[in-house]
């Protein structure tokens, strides 16, 4: 029986992959005033009150 890693089967666009680490996505939060529906929307520092992030 023949043994083979998963990296040896894959292609190369797919090997790269693999072994890429993972990246950041960064999302622009909300500033003071802006609407939100969670405090998590808002920038940190703030919270959301009434559909509104407003600091704390």
């Amino acid at each position: 029986m023949n043994q083979a890693t998963i990296s040896s089967r894959l292609s190369d666009g797919l090997r790269q992959q693999f072994y890429s680490r993972p990246t950041v996505v960064e999302e622009t939060c909300q500033g003071p005033g802006d609407d939100c529906w969670w405090d998590s929307e808002c920038c940190p520092g703030s919270l959301c009150n009434w559909f509104h992030c407003q600091q704390v």
